[in-house]
């Protein structure tokens, strides 16, 4: 709308100007740079938020901005982009002299080995100072961007801007939603860019948001399609990621097992997941364990990262602290497996598989690889000798690389969660009566099942206060962060339980025992595994999920062994699935309180139960009403819903949707006043309101004029107002109150009737 084409109306003398100062094509450029800008910055605030520091990077990105406002009147465009380019390189090498680690790395392969890693899908938050490198990094592209947008150079800001995106799309750290406004950001400013130059109107504004709307939604149709699993939905959640797995379905890609061993270094938590009846690898050994196939350190509130890069296994690894009896297993492969799964804590491998191994920051093996079927490799671990005495005494001088490291919470972590676990720790006096007590409240509070949907939000929150049930991968979250919550490092640790055992030395684990639990730090002892998901109601969904795959026949759930056990043992509940849990502190501690022998079904964390029945009471201190706008638009997105209030304003604009509305009402509604005056002016007001139906006021026009222009066809009622608008206005003389009555129920009758012209 153009000042010259606004109505005459008291929107339109308003809004005619407003549109003529605001320029829409420029004005729409830079909100979409902004859209654009706001992506790339999306994504470092949330790597920020997940380690601390958001401070720091508020402070960044707006000195950056001032900087880029204040140059882009001073500067030529060669010299800020030299300028943004020595801030990029700047906050690079700055990051690597800062980061000790990566002094001895720096110009190696191996260290552009691992930052070309980083582009296949490793994300950014494995680095060690993620917080670091974001505060480094983000001034750059944020001067260079919106500089480039308010110099006009569309193109070269769009570049910089979609180019810190598609860095972070290959990273893994861009979602969906991170993605698509980007593009649509891009697209907008490229597109706003160009009517500005062509001159370009308010109405062409319309129409070319009108086609972003229309690319927005229909790409958020066809990712709702099922393509017969091609593409997928992204990672958890519905914004991307990459964690690879699917909520839900039965192919392999579904798999609790899949999510858990990941290369990638990421477990992302997901909603309903399937058990693999497949047979991954069999393990010949002493004594029983854990499979330990990694630790992750870093929690995101969706899920966990493993900070740190690898490096190549040299020949030893460091033993633990504490006094250890040594476990040496022979593992061989059956089936395909990506992970190097070991009793914690591996101190060498006396023989490697041909693939090559590397070691993770925390001390795990990984294979360089996935190993094939066939392989075998043999791995010497010092399992650290502990009891609950020592443990109480163990006492709370952790070292700094462990607080540093393994008290890591997001600074958006709802508070109430460190009320929760103040509460469920209760008394506790030392960090092992806490994580007891925190195991104990979880299995009593908590059911277990595969079938559950994904929340939204951070995920611990959600499980303690939100949902009765879950699976391994929930409730070690859940642990993991209560007791980070009261100052007790604590990791997320994934592998597999001990498996079926087919002779005095031999098990074979299949993919369903893929698991997920919590190791807690003790000064002087070291890592401690403690498992606070149901044990009875897991170890069921475990051997209903195997017979019902033997029962249909599939291939590779069974050995020889197996084969030859079931066929001389009728299968029951005790010994289809044996497990030991590798937790000494539940087997010993109760078994000698009890004077018997530890049983091969062992215990978990929690022995007052395992309750599988509802939370009824979890979040009862701190309830949430059932109204909540998360749940409420749980099925949609943030980019759908601005995309759909966008077209709606879109819309109301194109229809003058709010124009009509202001116009039904001040024709219909008018209320009376203390001022007889006021409110024959208004009266008229409204009367010319109706006449612009037949013809809108020219400038200059009195209203005598206006109405008498209408010949005989104006109805006697109209002329009667516009006369004592003239007395109220310009004869000097004031109008009684019966008058002013008159003239709003002249026009209140004329608006009824709907119409102006004289009654024949």
């Amino acid at each position: 709308m153009t000042p010259e084409s606004a109505p005459s109306t008291p929107v339109g003398r308003v809004v005619g100007p407003l549109a003529g100062r605001l320029r829409p094509p420029r004005a729409f450029a830079l909100l979409a740079g902004l859209g654009l800008i706001g992506a790339f910055l999306g994504v470092f605030y949330h790597l920020v938020d997940v380690v601390g520091g958001v401070g720091w990077l508020v402070g960044a990105v707006a000195a950056a901005f001032v900087l880029s406002t204040a140059f882009a009147r001073l500067l030529p465009p060669r010299v800020a982009l030299g300028i943004g380019a020595a801030m990029l390189v700047g906050g690079a090498v700055g990051y690597v002299v800062l980061v000790p680690d990566h002094h001895d790395r720096v110009l190696t392969v191996e260290f552009v080995v691992d930052f070309a890693a980083y582009l296949t899908g490793i994300s950014v938050l494995q680095f060690l100072r993620v917080d670091l490198w974001a505060v480094a990094i983000a001034p750059g592209p944020t001067f260079l961007t919106w500089y480039l947008l308010l110099r006009r150079r569309y193109d070269l800001g769009s570049i910089v801007g979609a180019t810190m995106v598609g860095f972070f799309v290959l990273t893994g750290d861009a979602g969906w939603t991170t993605t698509v406004v980007a593009s649509t950001s891009t697209l907008a400013v490229l597109g706003f860019g160009s009517l500005e130059r062509a001159g370009g109107t308010a109405e062409h504004v319309e129409r070319l948001g009108g086609v972003f709307v229309g690319g927005v939604l229909a790409a958020r149709a066809l990712r709702g399609i099922d393509w017969g699993g091609v593409g997928g939905s992204g990672g958890p959640g519905g914004d991307g990621g990459s964690g690879g797995t699917g909520a839900g379905g039965s192919g392999e890609g579904s798999t609790l097992e899949r999510n858990l061993t990941a290369t990638d270094g990421r477990v992302d938590v997901v909603g309903a997941i399937e058990l693999s009846p497949s047979v991954r690898f069999s393990v010949t050994a002493d004594r029983t364990a854990y499979w330990h196939a990694g630790s992750l350190d870093r929690y995101t509130g969706g899920g966990w990262v493993r900070s740190g890069g690898t490096a190549r296994y040299d020949g030893a690894l460091d033993p633990p602290v504490a006094e250890t009896t040594t476990l040496e297993q022979t593992v061989r492969v059956e089936s395909s497996v990506p992970a190097m799964p070991a009793a914690w804590k591996p101190v060498s491998v006396p023989r490697p598989p041909a693939e090559g191994i590397r070691v993770t920051a925390a001390g795990g093996l990984v294979p360089a690889e996935p190993l094939p079927a066939g392989r075998s490799y043999t791995v010497r671990s010092e399992v650290a000798d502990v009891d609950p005495e020592r443990l109480r005494a163990a006492g709370t001088e952790y070292p700094p690389r462990v607080r540093d490291r393994y008290l890591q919470l997001p600074e958006s972590t709802p508070e109430r969660l460190g009320r929760k676990a103040r509460e469920v720790a209760g008394d506790a006096a030392t960090p092992y009566d806490a994580a007891r007590a925190v195991g104990r409240w979880l299995q009593a509070n908590k059911g277990y099942s595969l079938d559950v949907e994904r929340p939204r939000g951070d995920v611990a929150d959600a499980f303690v206060f939100r949902m009765d049930r879950g699976y391994c991968v929930y409730f070690a979250t859940a642990m993991t962060v209560l007791l980070r919550s009261l100052g007790v490092p604590a990791r997320f640790a994934n592998g597999y339980t001990p498996g079926e055992r087919v002779a005095e030395d031999r098990l074979v684990v299949r993919g369903l025992d893929a698991h997920a639990w919590t190791e807690v730090y003790f000064p002087g002892v070291g890592w401690v595994p403690f498992d606070p998901t149901p044990a009875e109601p897991r170890r069921a969904a475990e051997r209903s999920r195997l017979e019902s795959a033997r029962d249909e026949g599939i291939e590779g759930v069974d050995t020889e062994e197996t084969r030859s056990q079931r066929r001389v043992e009728t299968p029951s509940p005790e010994n289809v699935s044996v497990v030991i849990t590798p937790d000494p502190l539940a087997s010993v501690e109760e078994n000698r309180s009890a004077g018997t022998t530890p049983s091969p079904a062992g215990t978990t964390l929690a022995t007052d139960g395992n309750a599988t029945g509802n939370a009824t009471t979890a979040g009862a201190e701190d309830p949430l009403p059932d109204w909540r706008p998360t749940e409420l638009l749980a099925g949609v997105d943030r980019v759908t819903l601005l995309a759909t209030l966008l077209g709606g304003v879109l819309g109301v604009r194109r229809l003058r949707l709010v124009e009509q509305g202001y116009r039904a009402v001040r024709l219909r509604y008018q209320p009376a006043t203390d001022s007889p005056a006021t409110d024959v002016e208004r009266a008229f007001d409204r009367l010319e309101l109706l006449l612009s139906r037949r013809r809108p006021r020219r400038p200059g026009e009195t209203p005598r004029q206006y109405v008498a222009a209408f010949g005989s066809t104006v109805d006697e009622r109209a002329r009667r107002v516009v006369e004592l608008h003239e007395r109220a206005s310009y004869a000097g003389t004031t109008v009684s109150r019966e008058e002013a009555d008159e003239a709003i129920r002249c026009v209140d009758e004329l608006v009824r009737e709907g119409r102006t012209d004289r009654p024949r």
